[in-house]
């Protein structure tokens, strides 16, 4: 049977001489019944081996402890699963949470600011506390759903399952370096999807009339074209063909960085004739074509802050930017025309399962579809009767 457990203390503290050891039960004194206070693994396996250390690094400070611990360690040779490097102080360094969450975080370096933010987020807050002193090639998914089930109440379902789309990238990870042999099984979060709030186009007219005459056109721009904020910002005036009246939606702000859109895929837009095209004048080809008073590209903030103010003074209740002007239009296109494809093709959705949203949370576009297909059996029955 391979291995023992060895205690550094030969002799008995209280002057009873040498301790007893008796195999896969115990050491101790015969008379005053002494235990040490340590132990360790005596094992040869392609040498001789000294464990002083469970795989989390605590001490063997029984003989129980240090005897399940050999226990695991001959289940694993059996197995062909022991490797040393697990049990030796060293080498455990290496595989702790506080040693490579920091090279994941720094292998990142193609990821977007706004992700890479939230990722260096949750790995400060959350991930580094709990998991800094385990070895990761022992995490189990229990483990995984211990830390999830550990985070603050306060977080929202959709919250908690961003950090746990984190770490399971962190696991892959450390699985494509062969570091672990497997990614743990992670539970199933599903958040609730939450309704998607929108105004009418009298609401976003009302709203694009409050804004000063410098902020209006990006603002236009984003009713009758409904792209993301960050891709209105990094407009250039390159993007914009006036002989076809079509433009190109390529990139997108992601912070200060200028990277390509959401889903990498571009695409085009025709130009509304909503959009007064006066503000493309005299711009060179790599010229952003909305700037701030500065004359620089607005900032996400700004923005935001631009738009709430002009709902405040249009008399509008206050919504996202965001929903008020992409959602807003995109529910609007999809109440009036019924067609999924146009809408998906108008949102630059990959495929039109993005666009089924709209559909599912507004009552209106499901009675108009409805609606469409009514008066289409009833066309086809009244030319039945009429033969």
């Amino acid at each position: 049977m391979a291995g023992k457990v060895r205690s550094r203390e030969k002799v008995c503290p209280n002057g009873h001489g040498q301790l007893k050891v008796e195999e896969e039960v115990s050491i101790y004194c015969p008379e005053c019944r002494y235990r040490p206070k340590s132990y360790y693994l005596d094992l040869y396996w392609n040498g001789r081996l000294k464990i002083s250390r469970d795989p989390d690094a605590h001490t063997l400070d029984s003989y129980k402890r240090a005897h399940r611990l050999l226990e695991n360690i001959r289940t694993e040779i059996d197995a062909g699963t022991f490797t040393p490097s697990k049990y030796l102080p060293k080498e455990i360094e290496e595989f702790r949470g506080r040693k490579l969450f920091p090279k994941w975080l720094a292998s990142k370096t193609d990821t977007a600011p706004t992700t890479f933010r939230e990722y260096r987020r949750y790995t400060e807050k959350y991930f580094v506390p709990h998991f800094s002193m385990k070895d990761m090639r022992s995490i189990t998914a229990g483990d995984v759903e211990d830390f999830l089930a550990a985070l603050p109440s306060h977080l929202s379902l959709k919250t908690k399952k961003n950090i746990a789309i984190a770490l399971h990238n962190f696991f892959t990870y450390i699985f494509r370096r062969e570091t672990i042999a497997r990614i743990p099984v992670f539970p199933k979060i599903q958040p609730p999807e939450v309704p998607i709030e929108c105004i009418s186009r009298n609401d976003q007219i009302k709203v694009l009339s409050a804004l000063s005459e410098w902020h209006r056109p990006f603002f236009t721009f984003m009713v009758y074209h409904p792209v993301r904020p960050g891709e209105a910002r990094a407009l250039r005036r390159r993007h914009f063909d006036l002989d076809t009246m079509v433009v190109h939606i390529e990139q997108a702000f992601s912070l200060k960085e200028i990277r390509s859109r959401k889903n990498r895929k571009d695409y085009y837009l025709p130009i509304s004739a909503a959009f007064d095209i006066s503000c493309l004048r005299d711009k060179l080809p790599e010229a952003f074509v909305f700037v701030n008073q500065c004359g620089r590209p607005y900032k996400a903030e700004n923005i935001r802050r631009i738009w709430h103010r002009a709902c405040k003074k249009a008399g509008v209740p206050p919504i996202k930017l965001y929903n008020g002007t992409r959602h807003s239009t995109l529910t609007d296109t999809l109440r009036k025309t019924g067609n999924m494809y146009v809408v998906s093709k108008l949102a630059g959705h990959l495929s039109q399962k993005m666009t089924e949203k709209y559909a599912r949370h507004d009552v209106e576009i499901l009675r108009g579809l409805t609606d469409n297909v009514v008066e289409i059996d009833r066309a086809q029955v009244g030319h039945k009767n009429e033969k």
